[in-house]
C-alpha cells in the first residue's frame, strides 16, 4: 500500500487544481502520480458536489484571469450590493465610476485633493452657511 499524501501536498494539489493547472501538471510540480492528483481532486468533489466544485474552479480561473484576489472580488460585490438597493445597476455605475475617475484624473483632481477640498468646504461651511451663498 502506498504512503499517503500529507495533507500539506493535498492542500497545494487542490489549489493548483482551482487556479485551473492540468492534471499532469499538478502531478510533475508535487511529485505524484497522475492518479493520486485525481484521487485527491475526486476526494473534493466526493465533499462538495460536482456542480460546486466545478464552479469553484471556474470562479478562481476567472479571478485569476482577471487578477483579482478574492477579496478585491468581495469588495466589487459588496459595492455592487449597495448600489443595486439605490437602484443602480451594474453598466450604470461602471459608466459613472468610470466617467468620473476620468473627469478628476483629467482636471488634476487626487483622491488626496478631494479629501483636503471636503475638510476645507466643512471648515467653510462652520463660517457661512451654503444657503447664505449668493449664486452668480
Amino acid at each position: 500500500m502506498p504512503a499517503a499524501i500529507p495533507e500539506m501536498i493535498k492542500s497545494r494539489v487542490t489549489i493548483q487544481w482551482l487556479q485551473g493547472l492540468s492534471r499532469d501538471a499538478i502531478a510533475h510540480d508535487n511529485n505524484i502520480s497522475a492518479g493520486a492528483v485525481s484521487n485527491i481532486i475526486n476526494e473534493l468533489t466526493n465533499a462538495l458536489g460536482k456542480y460546486e466544485t466545478d464552479a469553484l474552479r471556474e470562479l478562481a480561473k476567472s479571478l485569476k484571469i482577471a487578477e483579482l484576489s478574492p477579496a478585491q472580488c468581495a469588495i466589487g460585490f459588496r459595492t455592487m450590493k449597495i448600489l443595486s438597493e439605490h437602484g443602480i445597476d451594474g453598466e450604470t455605475a461602471e459608466h459613472f465610476i468610470s466617467d468620473t475617475y476620468k473627469k478628476c484624473k483629467s482636471i488634476g483632481v487626487t483622491p488626496s485633493k478631494i479629501v483636503s477640498y471636503i475638510e476645507e468646504l466643512n471648515k467653510f461651511s462652520d463660517q457661512v452657511r451654503l444657503s447664505e451663498l449668493k449664486i452668480i
